[in-house]
Formats: C-alpha cells, structure tokens, sequence
C-alpha cells in the first residue's frame, strides 16, 4: 500500500542520505587531496551544508505533517447532512437489526463520511462488535507518528555517518508498519479537501499534535 502523505516523508529522508552521502565524500576526497588546514577549512563549509539541507528537509517534513493535520480537522469537522442518510437510517430503524457485516459494508460505503462514520463507530461498540473504523484524530497520530520517526532519521544521518541503505529503506516500510498503515489507508480522502476559506477553528483540531524538531544530540552518536 502506498500513502500518499507518507511516501513524501520516504522521499525526503532517501533524498537526504544519498545528499549526506555525496556531502561525506567529498569530506573525505578533501582530507586525501588538500592540506590538513584547508581540508579543515573545506570541510567545515560542508558540514554547514549538511546541517542546512538537514534543517531544510524536516522543515518539508513539518509543512507536510501541518497541511495534512489541517485536512484532518477540516473532515473531522460535523457534517449533519451525513446522518440524514438511507443507511443511518437503516441502521437505526429499530424494525431492522444490523449485524456485524451490515456495519462493515455501510462503513465501507461512507469511508470518507466521517461524521457518519463517528456514528457508526458509537452505533458499533454499543452492539460489541468491533468494526475496525478509523476517525481523523487516530489517523493523525499515526501522520504525527510519522513524521516524527522521518525526522529522527534526518537527524541521525546528519549526524551518524554509519546509517545505513538498509534502515533507509526500511523506514515506514507497509509490511512492519501494516497496522499504522491500515489506519490511514491511502490516504486519498485528503485530496479531496481544500483549505481556501476554511476558518482557523475548522482547521485546528489538531494543533496540539507537535513535533520534536530536534530529537537527538550529537553525544547519542559519540558514545
């Protein structure tokens, strides 16, 4: 499975090790072809690249992360017209008892419904059945999850030369993080949100989901 949002942080972390990479090696080509005080001198121009190109990718990382909280809460926001539906109705009607497959159909029906679906989910653990419905704020987490862990990998590589191709590519991998992944599928429900016009109140549900900017020291890699 490929999410939209999530293959952006992938992005941006694979594009920032091979450019630590590049960087690292000319550090080192340096240190063989110059003298010690230039290759210093070289070489601590580089290193202020590497922390800038560091910063610039989490930031990338903060403005994705921020945009799509903010679709989020603009789709968690109540939507009454949505429970003045046929199958809300349905479920409802007292003369037709659902069961757990009834629910799983309907809540396919209306996936991107989520004032709907919030009904359902209450509708549904009222009868104990346990249909697997994922509303924004859980979808958020698993976003905030993330883009924290793609920042965290930023600032090891900026700071630990030993990081490897393998943990690269094996960050927010579909099949070790199939759970996460099944909370917020695709993601395209997002695309169909635009933020013009929308009020901050509509778009601030989730400000209080914060990111670490800056998780490590450099003494985590010295030790």
């Amino acid at each position: 499975m490929v999410n939209l949002v999530i293959s952006q942080f992938q992005d941006m972390v694979k594009h920032f090790y091979k450019s630590a990479q590049a960087i690292r090696q000319e550090m080192e080509n340096n240190e063989k072809t110059f003298a010690p005080d230039y290759a210093r001198e070289l070489n601590i121009k580089l290193s202020e690249q590497l922390r800038s190109k560091a910063q610039r990718s989490k930031d990338l990382i903060t403005e994705i992360l921020s945009e799509t909280l903010k679709k989020l809460s603009v789709l968690a926001c109540p939507n009454a017209s949505e429970l003045d539906s046929a199958d809300y109705h349905l479920l409802t009607d007292k003369n037709y008892i659902a069961n757990a497959l009834d629910f799983e159909i309907i809540a396919h029906r209306h996936k991107t419904n989520f004032t709907f679906l919030r009904a359902l989910k209450n509708l549904s653990e009222g009868k104990n059945f346990g249909i697997k419905i994922y509303l924004p704020e859980e979808r958020a987490k698993v976003y905030l999850e993330f883009a924290q862990s793609a920042i965290n990998l930023i600032e090891k590589i900026s700071l630990a030369p030993s990081v490897s191709a393998t943990e690269i590519d094996s960050f927010a991998d579909p099949d070790f993080g199939k759970q996460l992944f099944e909370v917020v599928g695709e993601g395209k429900e997002l695309d169909t949100v635009s933020l013009n016009g929308k009020s901050e109140l509509e778009t601030s549900r989730f400000d209080s989901y914060k990111l670490n900017p800056s998780p490590l020291s450099v003494a985590a890699f010295n030790a």
